[in-house]
């Protein structure tokens, strides 16, 4: 009974929290059609997303066998490569491992996709009631955040970028720590950047930034009253907090920086990686209904892009531009104005080195004075800085600019219901106004039915699964390749090649330095016009003795002639090595010659 009694005191308690959200589980349940309810899917298009469930695997391997889960030994084998800084997810793939008991990989891999709307929404819903407005406008705010296009966008794939849960949360508790309520705000403000950091190392890069201009701002406001120093103790505390919390992270990530600078990028990725400005205005091209109207004006955006809808896609949403407007023109509060100058900052950051309009870099020649120039925005001071350059995707700043979109979204929408509030009616305006925003936001994000991709798996890895053997697998592919690493979940053997999105250069030292090797690595670079190819020195018996034990070509991803070459390999050697295994596009050969 008093059990029972302190759970009900908890929920009177917490109530209106619980209730929030419940109501953003059942709205993301909603929105998210038919990834709750999909088998043998995972959401998405794939690609990345099986990046990611390779990522979870791999990381509940390394905990059970008590090994660096930031080395994995698992693909580019022999040598094995580090994932200090590629994309794994250290926080999702930590979560995962009491998941993956529990559940299949691709359960355990949608369950983290759909609780990072959940508590996306919860942490700009805590903000916006910290910085003032009702419990109804800040639940509105919590939308504008959890369903932006941004999210969808990378949720086509990108598990840690779509963990922007701790974004707000910090946010929240840094400006707490800045007003000094609680001794206690600095350490969680620390904890929250951490898992920031254990989510993506981007996404610390942009609190940092976050963190200058509203300690600035916060002094400049207060500096009749407020002690330099007092606000000094306090942000350093948080970071020697953080510091604290990631040390096992960032020390590898320095042994790994002192080796040399694979982790950044040139100046071209930067450019080519950039939000185009009007595709701030654009609503996403996966909309059921706006999609085909505005893919057209895609192909302008992602032309510039790399061809990357993912990263082109940055859409604000109308109503949250129109309540920022207001904001701004109606509300000139100290904090309206900060979070003002913070979207400002954010989508000029987002914009990268040059401005882009339309697809077009260069101005017009219908332009007078500036005809064919290039306008170069800050970035371009930017983009060589140490560490703030391996954020090398620069229309990821998005992420900032719809937080503060919907930051700026609540103080408007707050304005708008105090003006509207009428005591004594039935149907009162204000809650019209709410439902008729949260109508609208609804539907400009709306996203359904959202893509799934296949999670099954062909029947040859699950033949030499039950092999107790301890070999390694070249898999040939036309371009690395995530899904092959997907199927490595269920036979378990190492790979040859692999994908990591920074790869260190000793990572393929094997591959470049045997020729049979580096001839399959690198048969996407074999064109029609390429008449100078001898495959008659290679042996691919030569592979069973770095216990390679076989090959599996996937014809789908190759041109034929690319295939005739590698049939001629196996075909035309000394000792002929068998074809063991064939089915559909799948060719699998054993380097071991026949008896």
């Amino acid at each position: 009974m008093k059990l029972k009694q302190k759970t009900l005191e908890l929920l009177s308690r917490y109530r209106v929290g619980v209730i929030v959200f419940v109501l953003y589980v059942i709205l993301t349940i909603i929105f998210t059609y038919p990834v709750a309810f999909s088998a043998n899917t995972i959401p998405g298009h794939g690609g990345d997303g099986y990046w990611f469930l390779w990522d979870l695997w791999t990381f509940k391997n390394a905990v059970f066998a008590h090994t660096n889960p930031l080395v994995t030994p698992y693909i580019f084998y022999p040598v094995g490569v580090s994932l200090a800084f590629s994309t794994t997810s250290i926080f999702n793939a930590a979560l995962s491992v009491p998941l993956q008991l529990i559940w299949d990989l691709p359960h355990a891999y949608t369950f983290l996709w759909l609780m990072s709307f959940v508590l996306s929404g919860c942490g700009a819903f805590l903000l916006l009631r910290y910085l003032g407005v009702s419990t109804k406008v800040a639940f509105i705010s919590g939308l504008i955040f959890m369903f932006s296009p941004y999210r969808f966008a990378h949720g086509m794939g990108q598990l840690n970028m779509m963990t922007t849960e701790w974004i707000p949360f910090y946010a929240l508790f840094f400006l707490k720590t800045l007003r000094a309520h609680k001794r206690s705000d600095p350490v969680i403000a620390g904890l929250f950047l951490s898992l920031a950091a254990f989510s993506d190392f981007y996404y610390v890069i942009y609190l940092v930034v976050f963190s200058i201009l509203a300690a600035a701002y916060y002094f400049w406001r207060e500096r009749q009253h407020a002690s330099f120093t007092g606000i000094l103790k306090r942000t350093a505390l948080t970071f020697v907090v953080f510091g604290a919390l990631v040390s096992p992270l960032l020390i590898p990530m320095l042994q790994e920086l002192l080796h040399g600078g694979y982790m950044y990028s040139l100046y071209g990725w930067f450019s080519v990686y950039s939000a185009d400005l009007v595709a701030f205005f654009i609503p996403a091209s996966y909309h059921p209904l706006l999609g085909p109207e505005v893919a057209p004006l895609y192909s302008h955006f992602v032309l510039g892009n790399g061809g990357n809808l993912t990263e082109g896609t940055v859409f604000i949403g109308y109503v949250g531009l129109a309540l920022s407007i207001i904001a701004i023109i109606k509300q000139r509060t100290h904090d309206v104005w900060f979070w003002a100058v913070a979207l400002g900052v954010f989508l000029v950051l987002s914009l990268g080195p040059e401005l882009r309009a339309n697809g077009l870099v260069h101005v017009p020649s219908t332009v007078p004075y500036l005809h064919n120039a290039t306008i170069h925005l800050p970035y371009a001071a930017l983009w060589d800085l140490p560490v703030f350059s391996i954020a090398r995707v620069p229309s990821r700043w998005d992420v900032m600019v719809m937080l503060c979109v919907a930051v700026l979204s609540g103080f408007a929408l707050q304005y708008l219901v105090n003006r509207s509030q009428a005591p004594g009616r039935i149907v009162s305006k204000e809650n019209v106004l709410c439902v008729i925003c949260a109508g609208l936001i609804l539907f400009e994000f709306l996203s359904v039915p959202y893509p799934t991709a296949p999670t099954t798996i062909p029947a040859f890895y699950e033949n030499i699964a039950s092999d107790p053997g301890n070999y390694a697998i070249f898999e040939v592919t036309s371009e690395p390749n995530a899904t092959i690493m997907y199927y490595q979940t269920i036979h378990q053997k190492p790979l040859v090649n692999g994908y990591v999105s920074r790869e260190p250069p000793q990572a393929r030292q094997f591959i470049e330095t045997e020729p049979v090797a580096r001839f399959l690595y690198h048969i996407q670079d074999i064109t029609p016009n390429n008449t100078s190819v001898n495959v008659t020195d290679l042996n691919p018996s030569v592979l069973s003795h770095y216990n390679i034990k076989y090959v599996i070509v996937h014809q789908e991803s190759l041109t034929p002639r690319q295939v005739g070459l590698i049939v001629r390999l196996f075909n035309n050697t000394p000792q002929e090595t068998p074809l063991i295994y064939k089915e559909g596009p799948m060719i699998v050969y054993a380097t071991q010659p026949r008896e």
